[in-house]
């Protein structure tokens, strides 16, 4: 189940007319701010890892690792070109998810989400945008007990 996001409130309508939702899930995929702060709020703290990082080139691929009542997976494309170098030494250092970096050097940043769906576990992909270009591409699968 794939749906694009014109507007974010009808889009969880229209997934929740395939799949039940809690009023968390439905925070996590609406949220537009620091997932992070988010998760660690209902949550009462979370667990961060970086389990895979790649740099090439033109970018740096990065899957990331949530745990807390929910777990949440996060595959990045990182647009090296579009980011200031202290945001991609803090990236290289894995020990910071993207929003408390972005929030440590405090970009202005602009998260559009595109899609929202559901296969094995409910996901949105966004991108964020910084200084008019896109600087990250980001797709979350999001997993609890009480998502089904």
């Amino acid at each position: 189940m794939r749906i694009m996001v014109d507007n974010i409130l009808d889009a969880i309508g229209r997934l929740e007319e395939h799949i039940k939702l809690d009023n968390y899930a439905k925070i996590l995929l609406a949220e537009d701010g620091t997932l992070e702060h988010i998760l660690s709020i209902i949550s009462n703290g979370i667990k961060f890892d970086v389990v895979k990082q790649i740099e090439y080139d033109e970018h740096i691929d990065r899957e990331v690792i949530l745990r807390g009542r929910y777990t949440i997976n996060a595959r990045s494309q990182i647009y090296k070109d579009a980011l200031p170098s202290e945001v991609l030494a803090d990236i290289r250092s894995k020990e910071m998810g993207i929003g408390k970096i972005l929030r440590k050097h405090r970009l202005e940043t602009f998260k559009n989400i595109l899609e929202i769906g559901y296969d094995d576990t409910i996901y949105r992909s966004y991108e964020i945008i910084y200084n008019k270009k896109i600087a990250f591409s980001i797709r979350e699968n999001i997993s609890s007990s009480d998502a089904r």
